[in-house]
């Protein structure tokens, strides 16, 4: 009985957000854009509760600035990627009279790849750094420390997922596809901000000591 109502509620804001979707696009994407960066936010956090001993646990609460900063930057953010990028320029960027579906799923990889995912990596490194009170000099170090590390992993996930949706899914739900896997790719950019900033710590803590 139960997982037939959730099965129901599902289906309930499915076509919720189809009608907004078809109603609103742009809106409906800078919306959803930031509250999936911050959904992946709070599963990051869940997750470090969960290595956390019996007793840390019982003191742990959840960070909002953190989801904040993630909200924040995945609705600003996806003003230029989300909406622009997917929907309006690559599809012009890659059609052409008469190719495949196929040949034209690859084109957007490759450029998807190679732009989109490279300017998101810098832009999420350095804004997170800002927003979190860092410097300048601060937020463009941590692109040159960490840019690679992310890059990579990057690589190794989104190439595929992306051939997959541009291949199968229509345009309109694409962005849609994205921001599920999204949530997953956003905890992982959580944790990495977050594993920088424990490494400072403990830098600082051993030059005190010294």
């Amino acid at each position: 009985m139960a997982y037939r109502s959730l099965y129901k509620f599902i289906i309930k804001k499915y076509y919720c957000f189809e009608k907004k979707l078809s109603e609103k696009p742009f809106v409906t994407t800078l919306l959803s854009s930031g509250v999936i960066l911050g959904v992946g936010e709070i599963v990051m956090q869940l997750i470090e509760r969960y290595k956390l001993s019996e007793e840390k646990r019982k003191t742990w609460s959840l960070s909002r600035d953190r989801v904040y900063n993630m909200v924040i930057f995945g609705t600003v953010y996806s003003f230029f990627i989300s909406y622009y990028w997917y929907v309006k320029l690559l599809p012009r960027l890659t059609y052409a009279k008469g190719q495949s579906q196929l040949k034209m799923s690859l084109k957007k990889v490759f450029l998807d790849q190679s732009i989109q995912s490279s300017i998101y990596t810098a832009s999420f490194l350095y804004c997170m750094t800002r927003q979190n009170g860092g410097t300048h000099i601060e937020g463009s170090e941590k692109i040159k420390k960490e840019f690679l590390r992310v890059f990579i992993m990057d690589q190794k996930i989104w190439p595929l997922t992306q051939l997959i949706n541009f291949y199968f899914i229509p345009l309109r739900y694409q962005i849609f596809v994205i921001e599920i896997v999204n949530v997953f790719w956003s905890a992982y950019l959580s944790f990495v901000e977050q594993d920088n900033k424990e490494n400072e710590i403990e830098k600082d803590i051993e030059k005190e000591r010294d």
